[in-house]
């Protein structure tokens, strides 16, 4: 099992977070932050060995009527680092960290196309609790693109 050191992300992070995308995404972190600074979420990095190697922002108030539970949004792991166990180490660490807070599951969305990423998550214990469902957003680093997915919402018993 990898061994990771989890944090809230700060703005003082931003550097790392960069590494971590690969690229610079002020936008979308920022907004993390906001909804961060006002108790709607917690954003989260991940360190290995000091070296930052992913993270995931953790919403605790959607406007999304099927998000009952905490809600992972954006896991992401530095393309150099995957395969290596730390996406199920994240997800075993925020866990341990919402059961202490005592939530009764954790949740996310996956798009319906992203097979690969379904079944990692089937294979972490979550299951598949309702979906299909549209979503949309607009990315705000792309040009304010606006974004429309099928996704799937998933959740596990913590």
């Amino acid at each position: 099992m990898v061994s990771l050191t989890m944090k809230m992300a700060t703005r003082e992070d931003l550097k790392d977070l960069d590494i971590i995308r690969g690229k610079k995404l002020p936008k979308l972190h920022e907004t993390r932050f906001k909804r961060q600074d006002h108790g709607k979420s917690k954003y989260y990095i991940f360190y290995s060995n000091k070296k930052p190697v992913g993270h995931v922002d953790v919403i605790f108030k959607s406007r999304i009527q099927y998000h009952k539970y905490p809600v992972l949004s954006d896991l992401y792991v530095k393309k150099s680092e995957r395969g290596k166990g730390i996406g199920h180490e994240i997800l075993r660490l925020v866990g341990r960290e919402l059961k202490k807070q005592k939530n009764k599951y954790m949740s996310l969305d996956v798009e319906t196309k992203e097979k690969p990423l379904q079944k990692f998550y089937l294979s972490a214990g979550f299951k598949i609790s309702s979906g299909p469902h549209k979503q949309s957003w607009v990315e705000k680093d792309n040009r304010n693109k606006r974004i429309y997915v099928t996704i799937l919402h998933m959740r596990e018993k913590l």
